[in-house]
């Protein structure tokens, strides 16, 4: 009897790689992770206005900056910067003498939307 199912396995022949009417299963693709959160976040005053900077984020391809006046709610998107390189945005339109609250999140382009991560650490400054 076992020699019977020697034989039968030996006469299966494996599948030829490239035999065309062999289909091979195409890759499992991993989900796209967000973006970690911006870190070294730091707030500038200038002539001009407030000037935000933060470190380079891996993977990501923007950075999206939030502004509010209060220090725990009301952040509204200001600047959607594009280029992952860019790791700089002045705000011209702060109102001057009110304390300035910034957070940055860092984004990733899957599947033609944005992946945005976590916010940054919250920073502020007066202009």
């Amino acid at each position: 009897l076992l020699a019977k199912f020697v034989k039968k396995q030996d006469e299966q022949k494996p599948p030829i790689k490239d035999d065309p009417s062999i289909e091979e299963e195409p890759p499992i693709q991993q989900p796209v992770q967000a973006p970690a959160a911006p870190k070294g976040v730091k707030a500038k005053k200038t002539k001009k206005g407030i000037q935000i900077s933060w470190k380079k984020v891996s993977g990501a391809n923007g950075y999206l900056i939030y502004r509010s006046y209060k220090q725990k709610t009301g952040f509204k998107k200001i600047a959607q910067i594009k280029k992952a390189g860019t790791r700089i945005y002045l705000d011209k339109k702060v109102k001057r003498g009110k304390m300035a609250y910034y957070k940055i999140k860092a984004y990733r382009k899957a599947d033609g939307k944005n992946l945005a991560g976590k916010f940054s650490k919250t920073v502020k400054k007066k202009r």
